[in-house]
Parts: C-alpha cells; structure tokens; sequence
C-alpha cells in the first residue's frame, strides 16, 4: 500500500492540504502548482512489513510543461512565407536561446528544427496551396528547464491572395502601335498586288507614234518621214515563135 500526503509551505509552516491512499501500483494525481517553484513529495511505503519514507524534491522548471509559444502570425508576399511568434510563458527562463521550437507547415512539408530565434521565412513558398503552420517548443538541453516539447499552438492558415496586375504604360504603347502594325501587315498579305500597284506605281511611257520622235530628237519633223518608195522595174518579153516572117527576111 502507498499512502501520499500533500502539504504546503505557508510562511515556513507545513500546511497538510490532502491525504489519499493511491490505487495500488496504478493511478495519478493532477496538482495544482502553477505558482510554486519546487515540490517536495514525502511518502510513507510498507513492504514486507517494512516501514519506508521516501522524500524527493522536484523543481517545478524540470515538471512542469512550457506553454506553446504565442501570437503565431503567417503570411505570404510575394513568393516568401513570413512567419513570427512570441517567446512561451516562463518564469525563471527569460534567455531567447533557451527555447528551441518544431514549426509544422502542413500535411506534406517536414518539421522544421529551429533554435534561439522567433521568426521564419520560407523561400520559395508554393502561391497555389495554403499552409497550416503550428509550432511548439521545450528548452534546449543547454539550459535548466523541461526537457520535453509543449503542446502545439493553434494552427494558423495562409494562403496566397490572387496577384493584382497594374497596366505598364509601356505595355500599353506596344498594344497601340502592335496592332495597326499587324493590320497593316496582314493587309498586305490580302491585297498584295493591288497594294504594290498603289504604292509603287509603273513609269509612264509615251505612246509609240511619239517614241520615234522622241528618241531622234529632232523638233522640226514632229512624225516621222516615211521611207522612199521604189519604183518597179518592168521586162517585156517577146515570144519568137510568134514572128516567124520576120525572122526569114
């Protein structure tokens, strides 16, 4: 059997508060000793008919849990993932660099581990998901406090806002002068014969009666002097056989 008796020190006078007789070998008391700095359990055990009085004394830093840490605030700009929070609750730990925290960004993100340091940034944060960031804390075993982690703070959801796109005057200019260029080219692909006809037309030329004229370059004869024309040459011949008289005589 294991009896317990609980006390308290009120101006250095031991003040029984509670006694019990515990359940053998299991069950548990919740005590409330938020404002104390240590506890000493004294407790009276029989075994084998034997008498025994034990006493141990705990600090209450070394017992009692840390809160999580607070004001956990998340946001994204840009493609970064901003994260703060303040330190946890302690009454006898006031170094930064005695917590060490496990910040939890999601389902599918691995804890991080970080010491000494009350924010963090996530680079190249994913703008089509949202993360759920919690965190946690215990002191690190470089320093005299509970070696074991603090429950996990409330979860604090971020997601990415939808960007807002300003106009570029120079975007602008280019979409001005972009598409009249472009209907101007497509145009000319269409009525490309007739564009060419208009824009580059053919060099004038006389008509033929004035080439010649032109090309001699004589003022005086306006038409051109028409060749001389031959005259015909006529061959009379005379059949013999139709003159035979004369050829006698």
């Amino acid at each position: 059997d294991l009896n317990l008796f609980y006390s308290e020190c009120k101006e250095d006078t031991l003040v029984d508060l509670e006694s019990k007789l515990s359940v053998p070998r299991v069950g548990f008391w919740v005590l409330n000793m938020s404002q104390k700095d240590h506890v000493i359990i004294c407790f009276n055990m029989t075994k084998d008919v034997e008498w025994m009085v034990n006493i141990r004394r705990y600090e209450m830093d070394l017992i009692r849990p840390l809160s999580p840490p607070t004001n956990v605030c998340a946001s994204i700009e840009g493609t970064h993932l901003y994260i703060s929070w303040n330190l946890p609750d302690s009454n006898n730990i006031a170094n930064p660099d005695c917590f060490e925290y496990q910040l939890d960004l999601g389902e599918q993100e691995d804890l991080r581990m970080l010491t000494g340091t009350l924010q963090y940034v996530e680079l190249s944060a994913a703008s089509s998901r949202s993360y759920r960031v919690r965190i946690r804390t215990r002191t690190s075993q470089y320093c005299h406090g509970y070696q074991h982690w603090s429950e996990w703070s409330p979860t604090v959801s971020v997601a990415a806002e939808e960007p807002w796109y300003t106009l570029d005057p120079l975007v602008i200019v280019a979409i001005c002068l972009g598409i009249p260029m472009i209907l101007l080219a497509v145009l000319l692909m269409v009525r490309h014969q007739r564009l060419t006809s208009i824009l580059f037309p053919p060099i004038p030329r006389p008509p033929p009666q004035y080439k010649y004229f032109l090309e001699k370059g004589d003022p005086l004869c306006f038409y051109p002097s028409m060749p001389e024309k031959h005259e015909e040459e006529i061959t009379e011949v005379e059949d013999a056989e139709q003159n035979p008289e004369s050829n006698t005589e």
